[in-house]
């Protein structure tokens, strides 16, 4: 009896092999394709999640800022300090990307009391600039900083910031708004602060106005 090799074997048997294999591969292709769509779908959907997250947040921190602003506006105190300008006594010394005034709220941690603060506008990176605080306590008859407090960066990456002011700047004149504010003995009727940020970048300022107590 003879044996029979591969070479015996018909040729509908290596056809079948072959047709099984080939649909083999197309199914494990295809399976490959739908893991690696699925694998794309979860990175984007990761990735929007961590964009929302950053977002959300971005803007938590311009919330405390925007209430520590507001609380600072609100608390701000007629008494005059020496502005570093004029040389001369202002309960609120105000320009368009700075201001100083006098409040008794400060930043979290520092001592209670009544402080000289100033708001001011300095460079950053890419063209772009920062909004700095600067505190120390109130001394009505010296120029010197007596406990200053550290300065703390309440803004990064503004594109544009600029302070107004509302109010009458001569007794009996009408009131409107100004971009700067010098007057010798009156806080003004309202302060707003307007902020943009940089290209792309998500945050969001609404126009923030703030009305002195103290305010006539």
């Amino acid at each position: 009896m003879t044996e029979l090799d591969d070479t015996h074997v018909p040729v509908e048997a290596h056809d079948a092999e072959a047709g099984l294999a080939l649909v083999e591969v197309l199914v494990a292709l295809a399976l490959l394709a739908l893991i690696s769509l699925l694998l794309v779908e979860t990175l984007r959907g990761g990735g929007r999640a961590i964009r929302a997250m950053e977002r959300d947040f971005a803007q938590l921190e311009l919330r405390q800022v925007r209430e520590y602003l507001e609380e600072a506006l609100v608390s701000a105190l007629p008494h005059a300090f020496f502005s570093e300008d004029t040389s001369a006594t202002l309960p609120l010394h105000g320009g368009r990307q700075s201001l100083a005034f006098v409040t008794n709220h400060t930043v979290a941690g520092q001592y209670a009391g009544i402080y000289v603060t100033r708001l001011t506008l300095r460079p950053g990176k890419d063209g772009l600039s920062d909004l700095w605080l600067d505190q120390h306590l109130y001394h009505r008859y010296s120029t010197t900083d007596y406990r200053v407090s550290p300065r703390v960066r309440l803004l990064r990456n503004v594109a544009r910031l600029h302070f107004r002011y509302f109010g009458a700047t001569q007794e009996g004149s009408r009131a409107r708004w100004h971009d700067t504010w010098r007057h010798p003995h009156r806080l003004p009727d309202a302060v707003a602060l307007v902020v943009e940020f940089g290209k792309n970048d998500p945050r969001y300022w609404p126009v923030l106005i703030a009305s002195p107590r103290t305010s006539p």
